[in-house]
């Protein structure tokens, strides 16, 4: 069995929020690069 009581469980929520949030913001940042990209290419 894995110990899941050795990480606190706060921890592993704060990660999951980051994730969470990060994520869509990575994701909106890289398609506003990418548009700026194609503009430029054009």
């Amino acid at each position: 069995m894995y110990p899941y009581k050795k990480i606190p469980l706060r921890k592993l929520n704060l990660i999951s929020v980051l994730l969470f949030t990060a994520y869509p913001l990575g994701l909106t940042a890289y398609e506003q690069k990418q548009k700026t990209v194609s503009n430029h290419l054009k």
